[in-house]
């Protein structure tokens, strides 16, 4: 793992390579965001309260995605970043979009205006082959990529490439649709480490109204009057399956249906037959009915059947699929089921990939805000009208709902049954576990608790991903080390500044005071003895040297008091100027 910190000139000026946690959550259209969990270390503080933006590099590539950092979160032991991909910031506050109109354009033609006069390129990967009406007006890059998006239908994705120290490139990528189909399976308890899926029916719609752009409003004189009539629908619009149309669409009808979505999942009158699953669709820019339907018909295909969403955890997946990969799931608990779909939603553990996880499901389930969207009542449509439709629709809902009540209660009151028992297992399972090491356990309370032991790299920080230990010993008990020192061979070496030891091998000890040693052979160079201690020969004590009496010899001072004596004579200063005169010397 390699996080480049990047300061406000976009010049990288250091690296990271140990974080506590580390992930990137990815979803399709959506900005892409990185949360990082670092050590409270100083070169942490000082870097992060330093750096704006944070690399990450792409593997197999060389290009990076870059995140822009949001206000550092500091706490006792760790500094917790997140930070959103910086194409957000920069589409954001690089200049605006002053007023761009474009009618039954490709694509090609629309997007330069996104761009141009910003720090961003693009590369577009889509056929020239929709035309649609899109307007720019007073909005940021940041809007215009949004409106591109819904009007053409297509995925965005933004990189980065780096030389040296500095981002040289940025790069938006526009595709129809990302990612590639992939070989791949995904199988529980094979390389997953789980796998858990929902059936979402939020949104479940057999048949959908379609409403286009208002229609401008002119005086007698053909002026336009600055204000809109209702929006365009395509009722007069018809459509035929003999005509190769894939449904039939009288004249006069103002939805389009998928009958056999209608049979499986319609909602029963009171007749017991089933009725369309009615939903209302706003594209506001369309102001041709034949393309009307045509989109209206394409998003209702999407959302006529219960959405199947896949999570799983990859454990032995050795590459995993990018964002937009078309994959195969297989799950056996509580039966047997088979998705094969694309990944919608990547968590990418940086540090470790096989705690990553995937999300393989529809893209096109709504998020909650364009779900409240499409229910909003439009600046250009009657109250009174909107009263009617919801009416209608709350009505076709109850009803449906009402036949589902105890089908629901019923599969909660399993969903319950089961939450129960697995729960049940936890528990069975944790008791177990804690019975199985309380011996173990009581011996650590029981032990040395002064504080823990921290490992610390040549650096002087702390190691990462290894937490705080209690101790380190042998599988013997013989070596042990923790925070009242080393203990070997039942002897402790260290604690309080003391060393203890039975014997001391070596070469040499300096600086040290010795204080009541027994020192056997050796030779001992350049030492000064002072006080009453004293050295005696080990042959017999014959010869003793003391500080306080002089040189001894056989229990007679031999020199003592400045004087040397000879048998029984004593030298005096006298005498030994004359032995010294006689001697020459």
């Amino acid at each position: 793992m390699r996080l480049l910190l990047f300061d406000n000139h976009e010049q990288c000026f250091a690296v990271v390579t140990r974080a506590i946690s580390a992930t990137i959550s990815q979803e399709i259209n959506v900005f892409d965001e990185l949360s990082v969990e670092v050590p409270k270390t100083a070169t942490n503080v000082k870097n992060l309260e330093r750096a704006m933006y944070i690399g990450v590099p792409i593997k197999q590539d060389n290009r990076y995605q870059l995140f822009k950092m949001e206000k550092p979160e500091t706490g006792d032991s760790s500094i917790t970043v997140t930070a959103i991909e910086a194409a957000s910031d920069d589409l954001s506050v690089q200049g605006y979009i002053d007023d761009r109109r474009f009618v039954d354009k490709a694509i090609s033609a629309v997007i330069p205006a996104i761009f141009e006069g910003s720090t961003w390129e693009f590369q577009n990967y889509v056929p020239d082959n929709d035309l649609e009406n899109i307007n720019f007006y007073k909005i940021s890059r940041k809007e215009a990529i949004s409106k591109l998006i819904s009007t053409y239908g297509v995925e965005v994705q933004f990189f980065y490439k780096v030389e040296g120290n500095r981002i040289i490139q940025k790069l938006c990528e526009i595709h129809k649709q990302i990612g590639s189909e992939r070989s791949i399976r995904i199988v529980e308890g094979k390389n997953a480490t789980s796998i858990k899926y929902t059936v979402n029916q939020t949104e479940l719609y057999t048949a959908a109204i379609g409403r286009g752009a208002g229609v401008a409003t002119t005086d007698d004189s053909g002026d336009a009057t600055g204000g809109y009539s209702r929006k365009i629908e395509f009722d007069d619009v018809v459509w035929s399956k003999r005509a190769g149309n894939p449904v039939d669409k009288p004249a006069g009808q103002n939805y389009v249906e998928i009958p056999e979505a209608t049979q499986k999942y319609g909602w029963l009158d009171k007749a017991g037959n089933r009725q369309p699953r009615l939903a209302i669709f706003d594209f506001d820019n369309e102001q041709d009915k034949a393309k009307l339907l045509q989109k209206t018909y394409d998003k209702l295909q999407k959302l006529a059947g219960p959405q199947v969403l896949v999570e799983t955890t990859v454990a032995k997946l050795g590459k995993l699929p990018m964002l937009g990969d078309g994959v195969t799931v297989v799950a056996y608990h509580p039966h047997k089921f088979v998705v094969h779909s694309r990944v919608i939603k990547r968590k990418i553990d940086l540090i470790d990939e096989a705690y990553s996880n995937l999300e393989i499901g529809t893209s096109n389930i709504e998020r909650q805000a364009e779900r409240e969207k499409t229910i909003q009542t439009d600046i250009h449509t009657s109250k009174a009208e909107t009263d009617k439709n919801f009416s209608e629709l709350n009505q076709k809902t109850d009803d449906f709902y009402k036949n589902l009540e105890t089908k629901i209660n019923e599969t909660a009151d399993e969903q319950t049954r089961r939450a129960q028992e697995a729960i049940k297992r936890v528990e069975d399972d944790v008791k177990e576990k804690v019975e199985s090491t309380r011996a173990e356990i009581d011996q650590y309370i029981n032990q040395n608790s002064n504080g823990p032991i921290e490992l610390i790299d040549t650096n002087g920080n702390f190691i990462q991903g290894v937490g705080k230990i209690k101790e380190i010993r042998s599988e013997d008990g013989s070596f042990v080390l923790n925070s009242s020192g080393f203990n070997f061979g039942g002897r402790l070496l260290g604690g309080k500044g003391k060393l203890y030891a039975d014997d001391i091998v070596g070469r040499e000890i300096t600086g040290y005071t010795v204080t009541g040693a027994h020192i056997i052979g050796g030779t001992i160079d350049g030492v000064t003895i002072d006080g009453a201690n004293f050295i005696r020969s080990t042959v017999g004590g014959t010869a003793v040297l003391s500080g306080e009496h002089g040189f001894s010899h056989n229990g007679d001072t031999a020199l003592g008091n400045g004087m040397l004596r000879l048998g029984n004579q004593w030298l005096d200063e006298t005498m030994l100027a004359a032995i010294k005169e006689k001697c020459g010397v």
